[in-house]
Order: C-alpha cells, then sequence, then structure tokens
C-alpha cells in the first residue's frame, strides 16, 4: 500500500477544488441520487453483482468489479478527474458522482480486495481499507474500528455512516434520511438494470431504527436477443419487488454510445408482449434524470448533463442523439407491426398529440406523425392486418361491423382498401379514449356509426342494389332493433333512399320541402284495395312487406292515402283503356267514399273527369263507358217524382245516358251510394227548380213559400213532341210527374226588398204545358187540359179522379159545377158544413130520381182492351191509399169521404140489390178487411137504406161473405149479377163487377184477404 501522507500530498494543494467540491455536492437535490453514482462506478468497474445493506446507522454497498488503482482513489477525492476519458461508453466520473455521498455522510469508509476479483493485475493496488474525510484525506482503518473483511464473491465495500448535515442533507433526524433511502433502494426496481451492460443482479436489504429487519430483495433481469438490435428483457423480482418486463431496441451512434427505447410489458405464455406504461417517466442518461420524458415508455441516451446529472442542455450532441432516437422509435414500431405485436393501446403509448408538449423528445413525436400518415399501423377488426389512417374506419357498435363487413364497407364508403378498426376502439374505451380523440380530431380517422349511415347511404345510391335481401332484412332490423328513435316521418332515417320497391329501385320514406318545412311520404305498401298498382307511385317489394311489417310501421310507411291512390290510378288510366270489372268497382266505390266524406276539395273535379260510369243511351240496349264530363248523366229512378227516368227519355233524341244502376248494386254499390254521384253531375231527377233568386231590372225577387218560378223538367219539348206522335204512356207518365211537383208549379213569388210585391205567376214548365196538346180525353180525342174536364180524362191511362189533387185546377181544365161546389165545400168548417145539410135535407127528401130520366139501369161496358184495363184498375189498387183511423175511445175512421159521390155517379140512385131507384141511398162497404184496408171506391155498393141495413147484417156472417168473395172472383167479364144468398142477387154495371173481380184477385195474389171483419161499419 501506498504512504497514506504521499497519496494526499496532491491534494493538498488543491483546496480550490475543494471548495468547488462542496458547491458541486449542494447542486444535488435528490440526496439519494447518490446510489445510482454508485451503481455507475460499478457498472464502469464491470462488476456484475451490486449489493446494498441499509443498517439503523449505515450504509453499505459491496460489488464484484475491478479493484482499485491508484488513479481510481485519487479520482474519487477529486474534481473533474476520471481515469475513464478514452472510455465513451463509461457511464461513471469518480469525479463529481462520488462526491455526492457526502450528502448523506462526512466520512467514508473504502474497503477494496483485489485477491476476490476473477483476474489479476499489476496496476490494481494492493488490498486496503480507509477513511476519507472532508472529501478528500484519506487514513487507514485500524482493526478496532471496523471488520475489514469481504465476502468473497466481493472485491469492494463502501461503508457510510449516516448523519445529519446542515449544508448538505437536508433532513433534520437520522430517521427521516433512513426513511428516505430505504425508499429509493425498495423503489429501483428491475428498470435500473435495463442499460446496464455488466451489472446482472442488485440485491438489498433494510434494518429498521429499531433494529428489525424490513425488507429485502434482488433486481435480477434475463436479457435475451429475439432480433437485430432487439432484446426480450424479462425483470425477476423477489418478496415486494416490481418485476416489469421489457422489449427493449437498442443500437450504437456515430459516437460509439448506444441508444435504448424499452417497452414496458409483460410477455404471455405464447411469447407475445401484452404492453403497458412505463414506470419511468424521465430521460435516462444510463440511469433516470430529473428531465421528464413526456412520453409513455424508457428511452435513453449518453446525453451529456449538467453537473448534478439532473438536467440535459440542448447541446448539438444532445439533439444528435434525440433524432437517433427517432430513428430507431421509427424502426422499431415497424418491427413491432411487422411481428403482429403493433395493437392499438401499443399507439397509445406513442407520441402522438400535437397538443402537448414533447420537449427534448419532439423529434420522436414528429417521426410518429410521420409514420401514422405514411404507414399501415392501424390494427383492423380481425386483429390479423394494418391499415393506413386515411383507409381506417372507426365502428361504433358491432352490429354495425357485422352488418358492414368486408366488402361491404368498402362499397359503402367507396374505398375499395377500406378496414374497419376492432369494435372495442370507441371514445369510451378506459385505456383507449385518449387516442380514440387523437385519431379522429388530428388525423382525421373516420368513424362510423348510426349517425353516419343516412349520409354514406345518401351519397352511395348504389350501395343498397348490390345486396340481397337477406342481408337487407338484417340491415332493417338493425335499424328497428338499435335506432327506433330515429326511425318514422321528420326522422334521420327517413329521407335515406334505402327502402326496396318491387322495382328495385330504393327510394326515400319521404321528401323533405325545405319552404313549406312538410314531409311527404314517397313510397307506401301496396294498398289492399288497390285495383292496380300505377308508375307513379313506390311501392314497397313484396318479400320486404312479408317480412319487414314491423320496420315499415316505425318508419311510417303506409298505404297512400286512399285519395292520393285513387287520383294517381285515374290519371293512369287512358279514355280508350280498358279495364277489368272489378278495378272499375273498386274505384268507383272508393270515389263514392271520398265524395261523402267531403276532405278532398277537388274531389269533384278530379273524379267528375276521371271517373268513369257505365250507362245506357236511349238509341239501344249497349253499355257505354263514360265520365261525367263527357255527357250528361241520369240515374235509374228519379228519386223526386219516383219514376223511371229511362221511361221518361225513351225514344227521345237527346245525349244523356242512363246509369247502369242493376250492375253497380249486384257489386255492392247501393241506390243510395249512387245518389252521392249528383256531386259529379249525375242527376237523380229531371226536375230542374231552377233558382230562387233572381233579379228583375234592379229588383231582387224571391219564391215564395213552396213556389218554383224557373221549374222544368229536362227536354221536356223532345218528351212532348213523342206525345204528339202518339206516346200515349209518355203523355199518362208526364202526367204523373206533374202530380208529384203541383205543389211547385203554381203560386206567386216575393218582388223588392223592404216593401216586396207579391206577384202571381206560373212556373216556366206549367207555361209551356198549358200550351201544348198532350193529354188524351176518354173518348180517345188529343187535347190541352183547357179543352176538358177533369171527368173526362181517360181513366185507364191516367187512373182515377184524385179528389185530392190540385193538378186539374192548376193545369186549367174546365171547370165542372159539381167539381166547383165539392171543392169549396171540402174547405168549409164543420159548423158551416152542418148548416148546409140541414138546409138540403128537405130537399133530398124530395128529389125524385126518375124526374131525372134515370128509370134505366146504368150501364158500363168493359173496355175493349181487356189488358190495359186490368193493368189500369191493378195500378188504382196498388196506389189507393190506406184507410186512417184516430184512436179516440174507439178506432174512428177519419179518411175517405168521396165515396158517396163516386157510387151516385156510377149508379144514379139504383139499389145495386133491389134494383130500383129511390130518393134516399146509402153506401156500405163490401168487406171489412183487417189488413190492409184501403180507399177504394170500387168496393162499395150503392143501396136503398132497407137493404144497407140487411146488407149489412148479412156482413156480419164471414161464412156468407167468403161465399160471395169468391163468387165475385169467379165471375166472368161481361157478368152483371152476383149471388149474394140462394135469395139475394147483387146488380153491377159489366165495367163495376170486372173491377171488383181484378181488385179481388190481386188481393188473393198479395195474400191481403185472409181475414174479414165480422164487425159492423164504422
Amino acid at each position: 500500500m501506498s504512504d497514506v501522507n504521499d497519496l494526499n500530498a496532491d491534494l493538498n494543494e488543491r483546496e480550490d477544488l475543494i471548495r468547488a467540491t462542496k458547491t458541486i455536492i449542494q447542486l444535488y437535490t435528490d440526496k439519494a441520487h447518490f446510489i445510482y453514482e454508485l451503481l455507475q462506478n460499478a457498472e464502469d468497474c464491470k462488476a456484475t453483482k451490486v449489493s446494498f445493506t441499509m443498517f439503523p446507522d449505515r450504509l453499505e454497498v459491496l460489488h464484484n468489479g475491478e479493484p482499485f488503482t491508484q488513479a481510481n482513489l485519487t479520482s474519487i477525492r477529486s474534481v473533474a478527474l476520471t481515469t475513464k476519458i478514452e472510455e465513451v461508453n463509461a457511464i461513471g466520473k469518480f469525479g463529481v458522482g462520488f462526491k455526492s455521498v457526502f450528502g448523506i455522510c462526512k466520512t467514508v469508509f473504502l474497503i477494496c480486495e483485489p485477491s476476490h476479483y476473477k483476474e489479476q493485475k499489476k496496476e490494481y493496488l494492493p488490498g486496503f481499507a480507509y477513511k476519507i474525510e472532508d472529501f478528500r484525506y484519506l487514513s487507514p482503518l485500524g482493526k478496532s474500528e471496523d471488520d475489514i473483511n469481504l465476502p468473497d464473491e466481493y472485491t469492494t465495500k463502501y461503508i457510510f455512516p449516516l448523519c445529519v448535515s446542515e449544508d448538505f442533507s437536508g433532513y433534520k433526524t437520522i430517521e427521516a434520511l433512513h426513511e428516505n433511502l430505504s425508499k429509493r433502494l425498495r423503489k429501483l426496481g428491475t428498470s435500473v438494470l435495463l442499460f446496464m451492460r455488466n451489472i446482472e443482479e442488485i440485491s438489498y436489504s433494510v434494518t429498521e431504527i429499531s433494529g428489525e429487519l424490513n425488507c429485502n430483495g434482488t433486481y435480477l433481469l434475463e436479457k435475451k436477443k429475439i432480433g437485430e438490435n432487439c432484446f426480450r428483457i424479462t425483470g425477476i423480482g423477489e418478496n415486494d419487488i416490481d418485476d416489469v418486463s421489457y422489449l427493449m431496441y437498442s443500437r450504437p451512434t456515430c459516437y460509439k454510445k448506444d441508444i435504448n427505447i424499452a417497452f414496458a410489458c409483460e410477455w404471455g405464455k405464447d411469447g407475445v408482449p401484452v404492453f403497458s406504461f412505463a414506470p419511468e417517466k424521465n430521460i435516462c442518461v444510463y440511469f433516470p434524470t430529473d428531465t421528464a420524458s413526456n412520453v409513455n415508455f424508457v428511452v435513453q441516451a449518453p446525453y451529456g448533463t449538467t453537473p448534478n446529472r439532473g438536467g440535459i442542455p440542448g447541446t448539438e450532441e444532445n439533439f444528435y442523439l434525440s433524432d437517433e432516437l427517432a430513428a430507431l422509435l421509427h424502426d422499431a414500431i415497424l418491427d413491432i407491426r411487422d411481428r403482429k405485436w403493433l395493437t392499438l393501446k401499443f399507439l397509445n403509448f406513442l407520441p402522438l398529440d400535437n397538443n402537448k408538449n414533447y420537449g427534448f423528445l419532439q423529434s420522436l413525436h414528429k417521426k410518429v406523425i410521420t409514420l401514422i400518415n405514411e404507414e399501415r399501423l392501424l390494427l383492423t377488426i380481425n386483429e390479423d392486418d394494418y391499415v393506413t389512417r386515411e383507409n381506417a374506419h372507426i365502428v361504433r357498435g358491432e352490429k354495425i361491423a357485422d352488418l358492414f363487413s368486408d366488402e361491404k364497407l368498402c362499397s359503402l364508403v367507396g374505398n375499395q382498401k377500406a378496414k374497419w378498426l376492432p369494435t372495442y376502439f370507441t371514445a369510451t374505451a378506459p385505456d383507449l379514449a385518449e387516442l380514440h380523440n387523437v385519431l379522429t380530431k388530428q388525423f382525421l380517422v373516420k368513424e362510423t356509426g348510426a349517425d353516419e349511415l343516412p349520409a354514406l347511404l345518401r351519397n352511395n345510391t348504389n350501395f343498397l342494389k348490390q345486396i340481397d335481401n337477406k342481408w337487407l332484412v338484417s340491415f332493417y332490423e338493425y335499424l328497428l332493433k338499435e335506432q327506433r328513435g330515429k326511425l318514422g316521418k321528420g326522422q334521420e332515417f327517413s329521407t335515406v333512399p334505402m327502402i326496396k320497391t318491387k322495382s328495385d329501385e330504393f327510394v326515400e320514406s319521404y321528401t323533405y320541402d325545405r319552404s313549406k318545412r312538410t314531409y311527404t311520404q314517397k313510397v307506401f305498401v301496396y294498398p289492399k284495395n288497390a285495383s292496380k298498382a300505377i308508375r307513379d307511385f313506390n311501392f314497397v317489394d313484396e318479400f320486404i312487406v312479408r317480412e319487414c311489417q314491423e320496420f315499415l310501421d316505425a318508419m311510417n310507411i303506409v298505404e297512400p292515402e286512399g285519395y292520393d291512390y285513387l287520383i294517381g290510378e285515374l290519371t293512369s288510366r287512358s279514355n280508350d283503356e280498358k279495364i277489368s270489372e272489378k278495378e272499375e268497382i273498386s274505384q268507383l266505390k272508393r270515389a263514392i267514399k271520398f265524395l261523402k266524406e267531403e276532405s278532398h276539395a277537388n274531389a269533384v273535379d278530379e273524379f267528375r273527369n276521371k271517373i268513369f260510369l257505365r250507362y245506357f243511351t236511349t238509341d239501344d240496349d249497349k253499355v257505354y263507358l263514360g265520365t261525367c264530363s263527357s255527357g250528361q248523366l241520369y240515374c235509374g229512378i228519379d228519386s223526386v217524382l219516383d219514376i223511371s227516368i229511362m221511361e221518361y227519355f225513351s225514344g227521345v233524341s237527346c245525349n244523356i245516358g242512363i246509369l247502369d244502376e242493376e250492375f253497380y248494386v249486384n257489386n255492392g254499390i247501393t241506390k243510395i251510394d249512387l245518389q252521392v254521384l249528383s256531386k259529379l253531375g249525375v242527376k237523380n231527377t229531371v226536375v230542374n227548380f231552377g233558382k230562387d233568386n233572381w233579379y228583375e231590372g234592379n229588383a231582387s225577387c224571391t219564391n215564395n213559400g213552396s213556389f218554383k218560378k224557373w221549374l222544368n223538367f229536362d227536354y221536356i219539348y223532345d218528351v212532348l213532341s213523342r206525345i204528339t206522335n202518339g206516346e200515349k204512356s209518355k203523355s199518362a207518365l208526364l202526367f204523373r210527374m206533374l202530380k208529384k211537383v203541383e205543389n211547385n208549379l203554381k203560386g206567386v213569388y216575393l218582388r223588392g226588398v223592404s216593401r216586396q210585391d207579391r206577384i202571381p205567376d206560373e212556373s216556366d214548365l206549367l207555361k209551356i204545358i198549358k200550351l201544348q196538346k198532350w193529354l188524351y180525353s176518354s173518348n180517345g180525342n188529343f187535347v190541352k187540359a183547357s179543352y176538358i174536364t177533369r171527368k173526362e180524362l181517360d181513366a185507364t191511362l191516367y187512373g182515377e179522379i184524385d179528389r185530392y189533387s190540385k193538378i186539374y185546377k192548376i193545369l186549367g181544365f174546365k171547370e165542372d159545377p159539381t167539381d166547383d161546389i165539392i171543392d169549396k165545400l171540402s174547405n168549409l168548417s164543420e159548423e158551416q158544413m152542418r148548416k148546409i145539410l140541414e138546409y138540403l135535407a128537405p130537399r133530398v127528401e124530395e128529389y125524385d130520381p126518375t124526374a131525372a130520366n134515370n128509370d134505366e139501369w146504368p150501364t158500363e161496358d168493359i173496355p175493349v182492351d181487356i189488358n190495359r184495363f186490368t193493368e189500369s184498375t191493378i195500378k188504382t189498387f196498388c196506389d189507393a191509399k190506406y184507410v186512417e183511423f184516430a184512436d179516440v175511445t174507439r178506432s174512428v175512421r177519419i179518411s175517405g169521404g168521396g165515396d158517396r159521390e163516386n157510387t151516385e155517379y156510377r149508379y144514379g140512385g139504383f139499389c145495386q140489390k133491389c134494383h130500383n131507384v129511390k130518393g134516399h141511398w146509402e153506401i156500405a162497404e163490401m168487406f171489412l178487411y183487417l189488413n190492409p184496408r184501403k180507399e177504394l171506391e170500387q168496393m162499395y155498393l150503392s143501396l136503398c137504406p132497407n137493404c144497407a141495413a140487411e146488407y149489412r147484417q148479412l156482413r156480419n156472417n164471414p161464412a156468407i161473405m167468403s161465399t160471395f168473395k169468391q163468387a165475385l172472383i169467379n165471375s166472368h167479364y161481361g157478368d152483371s149479377e152476383v149471388k149474394l144468398t140462394d135469395n139475394i142477387d147483387i146488380y153491377f154495371t159489366q165495367k163495376h163487377l170486372a173491377e171488383i173481380k181484378i181488385i179481388l184477385e190481386k188481393m188473393e195474389e198479395n195474400n191481403d184477404t185472409a181475414s174479414i171483419n165480422t164487425s159492423t161499419l164504422a
């Protein structure tokens, strides 16, 4: 061993450097940093094992590196002196680094035993045990001071007695200092060995102030080369040691200094790393510095540092090393990708975010940005391939990815290289949210979910045309289950052309009018009652209707509004197009429905021009089809006059048509429904009542009461012309028609507003009729009404006189004095009538019919035309009014009244039983029927008072009356008497008996004589 004084000699000449050393030591803010300095020195000494033992009062450090040389011993006591200047990869400099130990102690004990080293060199100092004080002075250790023996596996030992130094340590108590050093030893971790080329094992042991062993452990790394510059590093920890493993990439630089990048991971059984955030967040210069890296992996380069090894100055060499790290990171990322180890989680560790400050490592950030923009680095959904960010698509929802897989995604976005990223990569994924934000916002990676589907489908209208029905059903089902709130009118998907139609096109459910802010349905379910499909409407494909009804309901895709579709049907039909009866009926039924509802303002005009109706003309029996705008159409039965309109127009040359009502009724359209067609101009009557208000000059005029000044019958002149040509049936029909409107033919109208003049007038129709010959008298003459009395009308043609009708007077028939008297009497009160009867009674008693030449039994021959006579009689029966009764205390007959006059007119006072003329006679009903009972003047007998009393008595006998009735039915035309009993005959005129026979036969046919009342005449 050299003389200690010689070793200290040179130091005495450097007092200025001692002061500098004190200053440098004070720069170490972390007083435990000296542990890294000791490890650096051990690494430089090629040590493979280092041991730290923490005692309550001291720290002991041992290693098995090269023994000290004279130069080494001098260096640890000097500033800026080192024996490693030429060894560019050396990480420790015995100059400044070792001096940091004086931050925890004032004295260092140094023990070295060269004989324990694996090889011997002459420059090694002999074994020694020194005490270093005041940074620089050596003095030998006495055996009594400490045990200087070393375990065989170690060559060097340091002992640092703990002390609290106000100038250096910054700790007030030994306990606090002890706790800080113990914590540092426990947290060294396996990463402290990452960049060591020699040290393979670090062990530690901590004994608390109390003297109890607190913990111990060993840091070991298994390092295996798995590729060029690529190493698998497995951390092996004991007890509570963190055993983080790494994938490390290493490369020498032009300065022959190694640079390293290490990604923390856990190695799986299949040899695939599962990456995680690195525990070390600072840039390493073999060991962590105080400079933050702001990246999630470990970077190391032999940067030049500040004297306290905490900072990294911005020197040219240091920037060069950062650029080299960036190049190494570039190659490492591509290598990890090629090994299929690159995951999205791994990308999350890379410096991607433009908003972060990566400081000294900004070149790494730029390199990664370039890689993401240019290389295939994004893992696809199948996790066996990678895609560029330009072709990448983030998917929101597994079901979207399932639906739009592989070529469907490419087709949807119009990019044959498009790929989905894994479905777990979402904005809410715990480990990937930040990466998701960076990729979508900074790198503009496309994200596709249900929200984007509407725009994508609009922009690529050919996509859906390339898929099959099975996929389409799956797509609709997805929307129904996952996006129901976005379906339906006014929702996002309502304007997307995605509904398959019968024509294999895809159209939107609704179109939106921005100016009106309204949605209009564009595709429809085919109507159940439609007669045919029309080009103007898009109908959903039948397969989709069957399989996806719930989806269509959610989309509010329904049958077209009935009116619109009907108009479409009608519009699509040309005038000469033939349609089936089914189509024809369907269209008409729907049109009638809308006409009844009156909910469509244009319905009348539309249907008038487009609804085709079946009709007959007056020329032939052929059925024609035409619209209401092509000619005047009429219903079959006149709703006002209750006549056949065809009968009215038959033989009349006019451009009219009569609806084929029978066809429509047989096909489910009622006559009441057909009446609605009047809105289209189909007339249900030939009566034209005209206007109720008009002007004469400047005076306003109004019909009064039931009078209709402008009343007329359609084509009345043509009908009168047919009558003139001998068509008697038309005359009879016209007469019945006039009776139906008799209250409207004549009256007054009001002229003026404030002062109204009542002006008598006649309707236009009446003025025409009164000027024409159109009636036939009973003697066959063709006359005007004014030429004959009402009694002179042909009764077989016009029926018996209606005593209650005013039509005869209105039409201007010649007056009959008797008619005039009877008309006047009918208007008298009961009291007035009683007085007249009292006045006439004496004169009636004195009346002798023989004086009136009534000595011959009246005769009435049966008309030659028996058929016509029968028809006329039956019609009289059918038109007869029912007997009316009022219930007071008993049934009192209140109808009738003209029977006496009719019978007197027929028999002139003769009794039909005794065959004699009497001054007085009575009227007796032949039979009293329970139901029905009509007012029939033919069913009365003219009897003298005595015979009338006898007849009424016999009439109470049902057997007699039944026999009498049958005898009447069995009589022959031309007979004039019928037996009532064996001894009594009843006499008739031939015509009267024939009428009774016909009526009774008709009653039999109608089952109207089933019961004969035995009560007396009321």
